[in-house]
């Protein structure tokens, strides 16, 4: 499906559901100015021409079946205790090799997240939620897959991210991406003499009961499950299932992701750049992220930094990926930057 088949209606709704995906059709027809059964009309009717996130049966391995929905959401791993390890896996000789490090990321208990990378030769991007209390274990895990499969990696660990969503006011359904320069947004932003402050940080909130943590993983499987499918499933009243629902919302999630078809807007190239700050740049840790998550990039984005390394996954398009490229050779340390594309399958 591509932009030019959703009309103003269309694009109104999937604006606000970007930014608040759990947000109800009464609070967007209030927003928008339709009613509720036409936003919900109009939802259903994106889900079945493939733009959203369809209502498909899903088998979990610990909750058995359920439904995904055009909404999950993160959990926060620093709430639970964990510290998220980015990995990159590199100097992969070959195919053989690749399957065999991605049954060994597939069957460790702390992956979260792994794919493909495509760069100077075939890399492997992985990220791992870890206890803190297992970080040398983690270690020997690395150097031993190093070891085993004569492959290389770099390890970045923190606690620091930013993120920011497409701007679509700087986009048209007839003529695409028009927006500055990548260059020119920096130097805007700087010219503005940004006053940095921290985002407050989400406290670990330690071990969670056993149906805290069922339903968080509820929640990361479809973050519009109802309550009452719930109280059937567990057993329990709806007014104890809704205050633990919002417990964990409140205290666990990082935040609603819409499931949506981001080629519909030109928005399928990921982009994993991996490289160090330089003393010389401007592009300092602290205005690196506030720029990420307040300068108004085109385009959806997530930071990760230890204050010295950095992270940055960028999904864009391709008219963007140059002046990203550009942008990272100009400010940070070009000697230690690599650029991969990532495989979105």
């Amino acid at each position: 499906m591509s932009a030019l088949e959703l009309d103003y209606t269309d694009f109104l709704i999937f604006y606000e559901l970007l930014h608040d995906p759990l947000q109800s059709a009464n609070k967007i027809s209030q927003t928008i100015g339709v009613s509720p059964a036409t936003v919900r009309e109009r939802i259903s009717n994106m889900k079945r021409r493939g733009f959203l996130g369809a209502d498909i049966p899903y088998h979990d391995a610990v909750l058995g079946e359920r439904m995904l929905s055009e909404v999950s959401v993160a959990y926060n791993p620093e709430t639970l205790g964990l510290q998220r390890q980015h990995v990159i896996f590199n100097r992969i000789p070959s195919v053989n090799v690749l399957n065999r490090l991605v049954a060994l990321c597939d069957e460790h208990p702390y992956t979260h997240h792994r794919s493909v990378l495509y760069g100077s030769g075939l890399s492997f991007y992985a990220q791992f939620d870890v206890p803190v209390q297992a970080d040398a274990l983690m270690e020997r895990f690395y150097d031993n897959v190093s070891e085993l499969l004569g492959i290389g990696y770099t390890v970045l660990r923190t606690k620091k991210k930013s993120t920011s969503l497409p701007d679509f006011s700087e986009f048209s359904i007839f003529d695409g991406w028009k927006f500055p320069d990548l260059t020119v947004l920096w130097v805007d932003y700087l010219d503005s003499s940004p006053s940095l402050s921290n985002p407050p940080s989400r406290l670990s909130q330690g071990q969670l009961n056993d149906l805290d943590a069922a339903l968080l993983r509820e929640l990361t499987i479809n973050g519009r499950v109802s309550v009452k499918f719930l109280s059937k499933a567990y057993g329990l009243s709806n007014p104890t299932l809704s205050r633990h629902l919002k417990h964990v919302r409140e205290n666990y999630v990082e935040r609603g992701v819409l499931v949506y078809d981001p080629s519909a807007f030109s928005l399928d190239f990921v982009q994993v750049a991996y490289g160090q700050f330089s003393p010389a740049s401007r592009l300092s840790p602290q205005f690196f992220e506030d720029f990420i998550r307040n300068g108004g990039l085109p385009f959806t984005s997530s930071l990760y930094h230890d204050g010295r390394s950095f992270l940055w996954i960028t999904t864009s398009s391709a008219s963007v990926n140059s002046q990203i490229c550009r942008f990272l050779w100009e400010n940070t340390d070009w000697g230690a930057l690599n650029i991969y594309s990532l495989d979105r399958s």
